[in-house]
Order: C-alpha cells, then sequence, then structure tokens
C-alpha cells in the first residue's frame, strides 16, 4: 500500500517537473473554431444563456422532464458559486458547443470544467442541454469526443467523474460508454 502511495506522489512531482502547469491561456487557443463546434464562452454569459433556458423550460409546462430544468438550474449556481467550489489554484472553464440550424448559430449545449493546471487535468463539472435540443438533435459524444483532441494537444488529460453525479449521472453514464 505505501508502494502505491509513493508512486501516485511521485507521478504528481515528475508531472510538475516533466510539464510546466498549463494556464487556461494555453488550453483555450486550441479550442477557438469560429462559430462551429467547442467555444470558450464567458462563465457569466453561459449563466445568461442558463437562465434564457430555463425560462423557455417554464413556459413550457409539462414538455420537459423536471431533471431538464434541474440541471439547468444546478448550472446557474454552479457558475453563481465556482470561486467557493474551486480548489486553490484551479480554474473554472465554460464552453458552448456550437452549430449551423437553419442558417443560424445555435448552441446545444453548454459545458462547465474546472481546470487542475498542476496536474494538468481539466474535469468536466457539468453539461447543460439547450432545451431546443430536441430540435437540434445534436449528440454530447462529439462535443466531448473534440474536447478530449483539445486536452490531449494541450497535454491535458480528461476526466468525466464529476459527471456521475451531475443530472443523475446520464452524461457519465452514456460518456463512459463511448469514450
Amino acid at each position: 500500500m505505501l508502494i502505491i502511495i509513493l508512486s501516485f506522489f511521485y507521478l504528481g512531482i515528475v508531472n510538475t517537473l516533466v510539464l510546466p502547469p498549463i494556464t487556461p491561456d494555453i488550453l483555450l487557443k486550441y479550442g477557438n473554431n469560429g462559430d462551429n463546434g467547442l467555444v470558450h464562452i464567458q462563465p457569466e454569459a453561459a449563466r445568461t444563456l442558463m437562465a434564457s433556458w430555463s425560462t423557455k423550460m417554464l413556459s413550457r409546462k409539462g414538455m420537459y422532464p423536471p431533471s431538464s430544468y434541474e440541471t439547468c438550474y444546478n448550472g446557474i449556481q454552479v457558475i453563481g458559486k465556482r470561486e467557493d467550489i474551486l480548489p486553490p489554484f484551479n480554474s473554472f472553464l465554460t464552453f458552448a458547443y456550437n452549430h449551423k440550424y437553419n442558417q443560424q448559430v445555435v448552441n446545444s449545449h453548454i459545458m462547465l470544467c474546472i481546470l487542475n493546471p498542476v496536474n494538468r487535468i481539466v474535469d468536466i463539472h457539468g453539461i447543460v442541454e439547450n432545451p431546443d435540443n430536441i430540435y437540434y438533435n445534436k449528440s454530447i459524444i462529439p462535443m466531448v469526443q473534440e474536447f478530449k483532441i483539445l486536452t490531449n494537444r494541450a497535454n491535458c488529460k480528461m476526466e468525466i467523474e464529476q459527471l456521475s453525479k451531475w443530472g443523475y449521472g446520464v452524461y457519465h453514464f452514456a460518456l463512459s460508454r463511448e469514450l
């Protein structure tokens, strides 16, 4: 047991000495794809977008399952309390998954992430789906696959374990089968 603990400690030190800590700017330069695909957005912009989605869901009673509204509400709360949930030196990142639908750029999902710059880990904390995605029919799987490519290019590791606690674990289940 001591050998296992020491090996994890050793790997953490070696990783820190070999690769310098990553900054959000380094990771974000890979994700700027114009209006298509994964695009970094400011947390407050994501929060505003999720608030409009919540309003839309509330105005269409009975059309969406309660879990959709809960996930959207939780996303708004997480962004509002991000300073309280972040471990020291970590960064909070938000991404929108954009694509064209009827000649218009739309956001099908928002992804909330926590970047651990020392260990070079990007943890997907939560995913919020646009209620109009019933029309767009976009899956989270290509979004997360694209994000995994971006994190690999930045010499980071992507983790999805936090998604098991988000939205009843539905996204975690789907992604753990596909990735």
